[in-house]
């Protein structure tokens, strides 16, 4: 480029030399002299350029290769580049026009504004806004639609530039076009994606969030209600385990369905996460929420079928209403939230209205499961021990070890509140793994100061039986404490039948083992008494509730002997619990029950009175009966 640079300035002073050789010679006269000088420098000419010919057609075919090299770059890439000619009405396209527009460039050069004619209906306005700026000397994006030739709707972003001339008129616009249809979905997906549910299609809660300040900024100053009600299914994740996460996803999808229909005019459905909705209601008060909250228990007792499978569905329902229970849609879920909670503990299949006495209720709940997650390694707990005995000889045959629980600032907290809450947090497992090497180690160390052998009963919640180590843990235990598993007794509720198959499993490796299982509370759960005698149950435990009303319900006396002569037939062992006078023992003994316990006979005592009992084989110095 250096020598380049040199031959052209050359040529440039050869041809200033000539020109004012002409002047001066014609001036004077002397034409002839200006031929014989234009000879030789026409002559020197001519060899400078042949010398210099081959070098000078280098760099012209190197132009050549360049401008089709860029020419190839720019049709190949997704975008494509035009110019207009304001004045000249002329337009020049790169090849990309053709993949963006899927007609032929021919079509824009022949007619400029051809374009237009493809531009999506719903955007010619807004073209018209864009080139009114452009006109007006503004550089522009422009995002909008077209049809292209085969129909297809695509995305266009297009970046205008004007030229103006010194007067300020736009005399060319160029500009860049490119394909976005693909981002312009991928941004509608995500949008979707963050107001709207996948599986049901239903508003999420960023949407319901949304809405409901929507629906406040209308009212203004108004007192008018939204009435938010929080649904949520019983038991949804027994099917998702038993039949399956796709047939949980159908259930939903029928649920979201069935939540449709019972919604009025002013309701709002949204999917909050999981099996829980929320329906929201402008205009609605409390009265007209319950009846809502009724006709959605009501469609739900209609089962759902999946395939040739029919599922009964139940759910449980809060509701919460603007202004009284909050002025903001998270104080109002919240409360809602907390009232469908309360509606399950009244059995499921409820609905209830928020009150301020839930709020304090769940306060104090919250309190326990904080103070669950360090009362054991505080050593908060302890156990006590209820002994059971035989009606016959009045001797002492078990205890069971029962936790308690002394907070350092509310004092002792009775087992009925702490236990459904470290159930429901699962703290249960780890507590129960305690309860049980604890009892363990008390009755070896019993044993071993030479006190008659006697069971230790300890109950078993569903979440630790459930648990994949529980066998493993059961064994651990007795090795570590060396006591024989044949003075072991687990106890558990008629709730843990649920899971026959497994159920079965397990005791079975139990009773392999040599720990006694006893069915707790039985009678008052959902147990089927056509598994129940292929179960290896040793002991069926009367619950109370059974037991108080021996002298005064016939219905309660019927029940208890048709659980004794049961157990008999089955070869199980019948323990009375809550037995609190003579008169019910006296009942018991009559018709074959004969183990029992209660405050008849002992509360429940720390080790060390256990073991003053266990020395004398008695309650005192006296018969039980």
């Amino acid at each position: 480029m250096k020598y380049k640079g040199r031959i052209c300035l050359a040529l440039v002073f050869l041809i200033m030399e000539s020109i004012f050789l002409i002047y001066y010679y014609n001036k004077f006269g002397y034409i002839d002299t200006i031929e014989k000088m234009l000879l030789p420098i026409l002559i020197a000419l001519v060899w400078f350029l042949g010398k210099n010919y081959d070098e000078l057609q280098f760099y012209s075919q190197k132009a050549s290769e360049n401008e089709k090299e860029l020419q190839q770059i720019f049709d190949n890439i997704d975008v494509a580049l035009w110019s207009f000619d304001v004045d000249e009405n002329v337009a020049m396209v790169s090849a990309g026009i053709e993949k963006i527009f899927g007609v032929p460039r021919q079509k824009f050069r022949e007619n400029p504004r051809y374009w237009r004619s493809l531009v999506h209906p719903k955007d010619k306005l807004l073209i018209e806004e864009k080139l009114g700026q452009l006109y007006s000397g503004k550089s522009v994006t422009t995002v909008y639609r077209i049809i292209k030739g085969d129909g297809e709707v695509c995305w266009i972003k297009d970046r205008s530039t004007p030229n103006m001339d010194s007067c300020g008129n736009v005399i060319k616009i160029n500009g860049v076009l490119s394909d976005i249809t693909d981002l312009k979905s991928s941004e509608e997906k995500n949008e979707y994606l963050a107001y709207y549910d996948v599986l049901t299609s239903l508003p999420n809660r960023n949407m319901l969030y949304d809405k409901f300040n929507e629906i406040l900024a209308g009212y203004g100053d108004s007192d008018q209600n939204i009435s938010v009600i929080f649904f949520d299914l019983d038991f949804f994740k027994m099917i998702n385990d038993t039949m399956g996460h796709s047939t949980g996803d159908v259930v939903l999808q029928n649920v979201s369905r069935k939540l449709n229909r019972c919604l009025c005019e002013y309701g709002f459905l949204s999917r909050y996460g999981g099996d829980e909705f929320i329906i929201m209601l402008k205009d609605v008060g409390r009265e007209r929420a319950s009846k809502i909250a009724e006709c959605i228990l009501e469609e739900m007792s209609h089962p759902v079928k999946v395939e040739d499978c029919e599922i009964f569905l139940s759910a449980s329902i809060g509701i919460s209403v603007y202004p009284m229970h909050g002025s903001d849609i998270d104080t109002l879920v919240k409360c809602a939230d907390t009232a469908m909670h309360f509606a399950k503990e009244r059995g499921r299949n409820h609905y209830q209205l928020y009150t301020p006495d839930q709020g304090k209720r769940v306060g104090k709940k919250m309190m326990l499961a904080n103070g669950l997650r360090t009362a054991l390694a505080n050593d908060e707990f302890f156990l006590q021990y209820q002994p059971q005995f035989n009606l016959e000889t009045s001797e002492i045959v078990g205890v069971e070890a029962l936790i308690r629980w002394r907070h350092p600032e509310f004092g002792l907290i009775s087992p009925a509140e702490f236990i459904p809450v470290a159930e429901e947090t699962g703290i249960i497992v780890d507590i129960g793994k305690w309860v049980l090497k604890t009892a363990c180690k008390q009755n070896k160390e019993w044993q071993e100061a030479g006190l008659p052998n006697v069971n230790m009963a300890v109950n078993v919640s569903v979440k630790q039986f459930q648990h994949r180590d529980f066998i493993k843990g059961i064994k651990k235990v007795l090795t570590e404490t060396r006591l024989d598993s044949r003075y072991l007794e687990l106890e558990m509720t008629e709730s843990i039948m649920q899971n026959s198959e497994y159920l079965h499993g397990v005791l079975s490796e139990l009773r392999e083992m040599g720990v006694k299982l006893s069915m707790d509370d039985f009678g008052t759960g959902y147990s089927s008494l056509s598994l129940l005698r292929y179960l290896p149950i040793d002991n069926l435990k009367i619950d109370k509730s059974f037991i108080d009303g021996i002298q005064v319900d016939e219905n309660a006396v019927s029940i208890i002997k048709t659980i004794i002569d049961m157990g008999m037939n089955l070869n199980m062992n019948i323990i009375a619990e809550g037995v609190e006078n003579k008169e019910q023992a006296i009942f018991l003994k009559k018709n074959n029950c004969n183990l029992a316990q209660g405050y008849l006979f002992s509360k429940p005592l720390p080790a060390g009175k256990i073991r003053r009992i266990l020395e004398g084989r008695v309650v005192g110095n006296h018969k039980v009966i």
